[in-house]
């Protein structure tokens, strides 16, 4: 048989077999969106009822199989921040190997924790033009991935203030946020909890983060406990916090999903479905 021939025959094996596989797979994955479009409309209903209002659009396409995280600060990457903020020229460094360090430079002066407390004041900066760039090209210098970072909001003549919110292994920490604070369009101060580190970030668990709807149920449920007189649900995001231990040494990080309303923010445990108000 000719070569030509049989490459023709091979090329149809594969185009028949690629069609048995998209004709088993596109019902699958057609059944799995009807379920979840009829897991959404039961939601929104659910919050109907308790007249509470709940939009799909404000809901994630997916969850994400998300777990407990662990890292550990570390003293390079806070120096490589505190150089972005000060300057490279630092004057002095005092408190290296304790709990927090405080770098001196003639551009002001950084103290950061092991925790990831960070507090700036900072003199002789430039003027900006645009402050939400100028917090961009500082975080990036800083060697900070932000997930978000807010729109200028005016605190009193003159005075601006923009929050970053970290991220960490691809998804936002709620918990680590920076606010920058201008003065007559120059950055006077930082402020905030970031955390530092050069290493690497593992899993700390094999238990998954609860889904969506499962946190939109627990949230629900609690309600009467939180003493929410809200009606709307604004946003719904996935995400880690810090958890709430006692060492320094090691940061942890817990699943969850943050809901904001129209009188608050709440979040939601991802592995024990606790519910509490968020506050940054």
């Amino acid at each position: 048989m000719p070569f030509s021939k049989v490459k023709n025959l091979l090329l149809l094996i594969l185009l028949l077999v690629n069609l048995t596989l998209l004709a088993l797979v596109v019902p699958q994955r057609l059944a799995q969106r009807r379920q979840a479009d009829a897991a959404v409309r039961h939601l929104e209903n659910l919050f109907a009822s308790y007249g509470l209002t709940l939009e799909s659009g404000v809901l994630p396409d997916q969850a994400k199989p998300l777990t407990a995280m662990e890292l550990e600060p570390d003293s390079d990457a806070a120096l490589t921040a505190a150089k972005a903020l000060l300057g490279d020229e630092l004057l002095a460094q005092d408190g290296e190997g304790r709990l927090a360090v405080t770098y001196d430079a003639d551009g002001g002066r950084c103290t950061i924790s092991r925790g990831g407390q960070l507090t700036a004041s900072l003199t002789g900066t430039e003027s900006s033009e645009n402050l939400g760039s100028t917090a961009k090209e500082l975080l990036r210098r800083m060697k900070i991935d932000a997930a978000s970072v807010s729109a200028p909001v005016r605190r009193s003549a003159g005075v601006y203030e923009l929050t970053a919110v970290q991220r960490l292994a691809g998804e936002p920490v709620f918990s680590a946020s920076l606010v920058f604070s201008f003065r007559n369009s120059m950055l006077r101060a930082v402020d905030g909890t970031v955390h530092l580190t050069t290493g690497s970030i593992v899993s700390a668990g094999r238990e998954r983060c609860i889904s969506c709807n499962d946190a939109l149920v627990a949230f629900l449920a609690s309600r009467d406990t939180l003493g929410w007189v809200g009606g709307t649900i604004t946003g719904v995001e996935q995400g880690y916090v810090r958890a709430e231990t006692a060492s320094a040494a090691v940061i942890q990080l817990t699943p969850g999903w943050l809901i904001s309303t129209d009188t608050g923010s709440y979040w939601i445990n991802g592995l024990t479905r606790d519910v509490c108000v968020f506050k940054p």
